[in-house]
């Protein structure tokens, strides 16, 4: 016979820390069409106009008192394909890492992707579609956490600061508070 908690958790949070400003048509169908796995109870959590790393924590709060398993964490602009939550849940299931991303490029000119491998040494270029790999960071844009890790780590787990005359944002500083507590990304 289950228990009580078996019967109310929640398989997934989705949080979505919008900033304001108008979605596009796609994402808004990206998100509806999402190729969600059976038997996976969601919430959607989302925030509006709060700086983005306390729209985080605030969304991680809200998955921890859900006792969810996951987080995914998708900004309303990055559009991610059908299959995109289903894929980085079956990585998270078949390996240790706690951290999954989905590679989306910058709003920059040149672009380039928001995947790191070795801090300081810029994008990580190297990788073909549908290739999985470990990284050093990779864009909090797309990506799926194992709600677990937050027993690892001291608050707040998002934050843009400052360091050493360059701007670490929210990524990269979640990313290196997974690494330091031995964990994969």
């Amino acid at each position: 016979m289950p228990d009580s908690k078996m019967l109310s958790s929640i398989g997934l949070c989705i949080g979505l820390p919008f900033c304001g400003r108008p979605v596009s048509p796609e994402w808004a169908v990206c998100l509806a069409c999402q190729n969600y796995p059976l038997n996976t109870k969601r919430s959607l959590y989302s925030t509006k106009g709060k700086e983005i790393g306390e729209a985080r924590n605030e969304i991680v709060e809200s998955a921890l008192k859900e006792n969810a398993k996951y987080l995914w964490l998708l900004d309303d602009d990055v559009v991610p394909p059908a299959y995109a939550l289903r894929s980085m849940m079956n990585e998270l299931e078949q390996s240790d890492a706690m951290v999954c991303g989905g590679i989306y490029c910058a709003k920059t000119i040149p672009t380039e992707p928001v995947v790191y491998r070795g801090e300081g040494l810029g994008a990580f270029w190297k990788w073909k579609q549908d290739d999985v790999f470990e990284v050093s960071s990779i864009g909090t844009g797309c990506m799926l956490i194992r709600t677990e890790v937050f027993e690892h780590l001291e608050k707040p787990w998002f934050k843009t600061v400052d360091e050493h005359n360059h701007q670490v944002n929210d990524d990269l500083f979640f990313c290196a508070k997974v690494r330091k507590a031995g964990l994969r990304i």
